[in-house]
């Protein structure tokens, strides 16, 4: 394996200048700053321990120097070998053991891994922040009406609107009422308020006694689900089948054991857990799923992700439903 020397390169580089520009009768260099030349280690002199005391003091020495070029090239060495090499100190100067090239070849690979993935980072860090900044700026001008495209929404094509929320934001009783205003200002008066862990439909009453008490909610709509309310609707529905279908029929035909889609629909809505489907349902959290919403519940609808709730924009709100009326919806025709 090839082997390369540093002791012998130190001592070509540095020797003459170290001596010249560098004495080590001043106070302000440690006496470590002179490095042995010699191929052999001086086996009379016990090797001391490199510490980062050590390190310290030496590079103190060196940055209490005036500038100068040598003095800069020096320090480089000395974080290379830092790094890179195997360092015993004796009373006498510092003794560089060999490093092998390929070990070292392999630590630049990792550093230079290392560059990409921070320059990458810093890239897409970049990215979002722009990102970001525009969509607050865009927001703004919504909210303020000078985007005169959006003062205008088809709002009776949105007839039920679906919010998700994830649980452990569902608990911002405030920030939902505040969302519930800015729909019910936009126009739409039919609304249905999901979360996983049922968090919602435990602040119920202090949603809807706000929602009573002001005008802006007149003739408004809300539905409190979570996802047991799914699980639950499953297994009356299945019961259902199985007591008004299947004991009235053959069992014995294979046929007559399978039940299809439309099937369910109709067992869903005869238990009471139908529900209108939602025409858009806006998802607000982490995550960017509908979290166990109703499946059956959202064939045709559209989802579209909002960010966290408590980062919620009026502006963001307007353009998700405008963005909204202006899709061509063909299914049905």
């Amino acid at each position: 394996m090839a082997e390369l020397s540093l002791g012998i390169l130190i001592d070509i580089l540095d020797e003459e200048w170290m001596r010249d520009t560098l004495p080590h009768d001043d106070l302000l260099l440690p006496p470590v700053l002179v490095v042995r030349t010699d191929d052999t280690e001086d086996s009379n002199q016990e090797a001391q321990p490199v510490d980062a005391d050590t390190w310290h003091d030496l590079a103190l020495a060196y940055a209490l120097q005036p500038p100068n070029l040598l003095v800069i090239v020096h320090c480089s060495w000395l974080l290379l070998l830092y790094r890179c090499s195997e360092i015993q100190i004796y009373p006498s100067g510092v003794w560089v053991k060999t490093m092998t090239v390929k070990v070292e070849l392999q630590k630049i690979g990792i550093l230079g891994l290392q560059l990409i993935w921070h320059f990458l980072h810093l890239i897409l860090s970049s990215f979002y922040f722009v990102v970001g900044i525009a969509t607050t700026l865009e927001s703004y001008l919504i909210s303020c009406g000078l985007l005169r495209k959006y003062n205008h929404l088809s709002i009776e094509m949105v007839k039920y609107l679906a919010i998700v929320v994830d649980s452990d934001e569902a608990y911002n009783t405030l920030k939902i009422i505040e969302l519930l205003q800015w729909l019910a200002s936009l126009g739409i008066r039919s609304i249905c308020l999901y979360d996983v862990e049922g968090v919602l439909k435990q602040s119920k009453e202090i949603i809807l006694k706000k929602v009573n008490n002001a005008s802006v909610f007149q003739d408004i709509t809300l539905e409190f689900i979570s996802i047991s309310d799914g699980k639950e609707a499953v297994a009356r529905a299945a019961n259902f089948l199985l007591e008004n279908k299947f004991r009235k029929t053959n069992m014995s035909e294979d046929h007559r054991r399978r039940f299809s889609e439309s099937q369910m629909t109709e067992a869903l809505k005869a238990v009471g857990c139908g529900g209108p489907d939602p025409d858009l349902m806006l998802v607000y959290g982490p995550i960017r799923c509908h979290l166990g919403f109703p499946a059956w519940r959202i064939p045709y609808t559209e989802i579209l992700h909002m960010g966290p709730l408590k980062s919620m924009k009026y502006g963001s709100l307007v353009k998700a439903i405008y963005k909204f009326t202006m899709v061509r919806q063909n299914y049905g025709k």
